[in-house]
């Protein structure tokens, strides 16, 4: 498992797995790591921004209320950069 205070700073683009962080089963949905098209035509990238992988939740045929959890840990001061398609 990651231990942040051993790994600072920390960086992922999803090249080797889900980073040491993980999913919470506690969501109606789940995060899924992929390197490819998206299954739903037209719904997502073609690519990973950097790198060859990156993660996205399906959202077709969700509500709007559903969630997906990623987890990780506590870590101050933190920048996420997300890239939306």
């Amino acid at each position: 498992m990651f231990s942040p205070s051993a790994n600072l700073p920390f960086f992922c683009e999803f090249e080797q797995d889900f980073c040491g962080l993980s999913q919470q089963r506690k969501g109606q949905f789940e995060w899924t790591r992929h390197n490819d098209i998206t299954a739903t035509s037209y719904t997502g990238p073609e690519r990973a921004y950097r790198g060859d992988w990156y993660i996205y939740i399906e959202a077709s045929n969700k509500n709007p209320n559903d969630t997906a959890w990623y987890v990780g840990f506590e870590m101050l001061p933190l920048t996420i950069n997300i890239y939306r398609y």
